[in-house]
């Protein structure tokens, strides 16, 4: 039995950093036919305790986040065997809390602690992502993406590296 390399499905799983904060972290689940990609995103992007890298620097509560749940449709392109790209774009479901008015300042040991109302959202967005792959074999590889969420209210863009599971079917 011969596996076709344009028929499979693969898994990304991968970390990183946001314009949001560290970490940014999520994965993919696509299905390649061909040229073409249409995939399962889900990503969360989180903000951090300290957005400096002073220790006894203030920060602010609430601590913004993002997380969505999407569909993308993609094109691969193949520059050799084991080096590959991809470009998508997709709507998504996206929900978090952003901060709103300021209320007031706290003091705390390390500096003062800027309160915000807390401010829930769910709204819909649009996916942008490109990914480029090296495959170290035939059911593995390195990767690295570049993402961006397009919404309303809490817009973010970050980049992840990771791992990518190959899975061949007929």
């Amino acid at each position: 039995m011969i596996f076709d390399s344009s028929k499979r499905v693969s898994i990304n799983i991968g970390i990183g950093a946001s314009s949001i904060g560290v970490p940014l972290a999520g994965g993919t689940t696509a299905f390649h036919i061909n040229r073409s990609v249409i995939s399962c995103r889900i990503f969360s992007a989180r903000e951090v305790l300290f957005e400096s890298t002073a220790i006894l620097s203030p920060y602010s509560t609430p601590f913004e986040y993002v997380n969505e749940a999407g569909l993308e449709y993609g094109l691969e392109k193949h520059w050799s065997h084991r080096f590959y790209g991809i470009v998508s774009v997709g709507a998504a479901y996206v929900e978090g809390i952003k901060r709103g008015k300021y209320q007031y300042t706290e003091k705390a040991f390390f500096g003062d602690i800027r309160h915000y109302e807390q401010q829930f959202f769910s709204t819909a967005g649009v996916l942008l992502e490109s990914k480029i792959v090296l495959s170290l074999g035939k059911y593995i590889g390195l990767c690295l993406n570049g993402l961006a969420n397009l919404n309303s209210y809490k817009s973010y863009f970050g980049f992840t590296s990771g791992i990518t599971f190959n899975l061949f079917y007929l």
